[in-house]
């Protein structure tokens, strides 16, 4: 085995300036590797955002059919209640696609099991809601109010 001390100058220098360009490699490889790493968790956190600004969408949506549907049934005015119906239209469909959007995203396995819960909720209240909003365009606000206040506030909990 030759000794450090035995290479001519020429080789000494070639062996450092290897390991030097060996470990520089090695740094570069391990940058790039924690750089993908972190653009990959980056993009998913990205992607979750979205998800949750879509979420929150259709949350304040959810909002806005239940107090579309109090105004239609606390409202004596037919033509009110007309112009309240029209706006939980909106709202309804405003809300179908923020749904959409959200069940086309590729939700993760624990979200299409969220997604699913939330369509049975929708299922479940649907009827209800329909039942309330035509008692009340009707005229029979004290039934409205009666199955919105009774059934149509656990129907929809799922």
């Amino acid at each position: 085995m030759m000794n450090l001390a035995d290479m001519k100058v020429g080789r000494r220098l070639a062996l450092g300036f290897s390991c030097a360009l060996v470990l520089t490699l090695g740094i570069a490889t391990m940058a790039y590797w924690g750089l993908a790493s972190l653009k990959r968790v980056s993009d998913e956190s990205r992607e979750q955002s979205r998800r949750m600004l879509v979420i929150k969408t259709a949350s304040v949506d959810v909002s806005n059919i239940y107090l579309d549907i109090w105004h239609i049934v606390t409202t004596k005015d037919p033509e009110n209640r007309k112009e309240f119906k029209a706006a939980l239209d909106a709202s309804r469909t405003k809300y179908r696609a923020s749904l959409a959007l959200l069940n086309d995203s590729g939700s993760p396995d624990s979200g299409n099991e969220q997604m699913q819960k939330i369509q049975t909720a929708l299922a479940n209240a649907r009827e209800v809601n329909n039942m309330v909003v035509d008692l009340a365009m009707k005229g029979e606000n004290a039934a409205a109010v009666s199955m919105f206040a009774g059934a149509g506030s656990v129907t929809g909990q799922g």
